[in-house]
């Protein structure tokens, strides 16, 4: 042997959480590198006789069960700043409040139920965001198309990762806007 002490039965730490233990990034949407989450800290600490698991997955502790209840949240705190800033000149929140919030929502929505998140581009230019969750297209801004006649066509379409969308400094300042928002209106009720 070479001196090392070998531990068979170590004892195990499961640790079942929602997103702060997955080691989700607010901040780009990211995850946390696995030396970086709390989970590999604590295991750290514990040292060699635990073994750590991590079964952490956003949304376990959610606020609603499914994307279409988000909606109804949703319409209360959407408005022209959460809204793409070519289409905030014209937004009218009684009208089309889901204009210009399609990047941000697609990303909420995959914050909070995974899945992933895609892009189309539409004809006259321009992209429009969804989601995909269980082989499903959910398209909670497609309404904005309405008014104009404009039918969307979900495939072909792009799968973007979270990343992508946190890319722009405009995107991820809406888009922790939407947050406050969000948070400031459960405080509400």
């Amino acid at each position: 042997m070479d001196g090392r002490k070998i531990i068979i039965n170590k004892k195990k730490v499961l640790c079942y959480g929602d997103s702060n233990t997955f080691g989700f990034n607010s901040k780009d949407g990211s995850r946390y590198d696995e030396n970086t989450r709390w989970t590999a800290v604590l295991q750290k600490n514990l040292g060699a006789e635990y073994k750590v698991i991590n079964e952490g997955m956003p949304n376990r502790t959610g606020f609603v069960d499914n994307p279409y209840d988000l909606f109804e949240y949703l319409l209360e705190v959407w408005c022209k700043e959460t809204s793409y800033p070519s289409c905030q000149e014209g937004y009218c929140y009684e009208v089309y409040p889901t204009l210009g919030q399609c990047a941000i929502t697609a990303m909420l929505v995959y914050d909070i139920f995974w899945g992933t998140i895609h892009k189309i581009y539409l004809e006259g230019g321009g992209t429009h965001y969804f989601n995909k969750i269980n082989d499903k297209y959910i398209d909670l801004t497609s309404d904005q198309f309405f008014g104009f006649g404009y039918v969307i066509n979900y495939e072909p379409n792009e799968e973007v990762p979270v990343e992508y969308c946190c890319k722009s400094q405009n995107t991820s300042m809406r888009f922790n806007l939407l947050l406050e928002n969000l948070i400031c209106s459960f405080r509400e009720k």
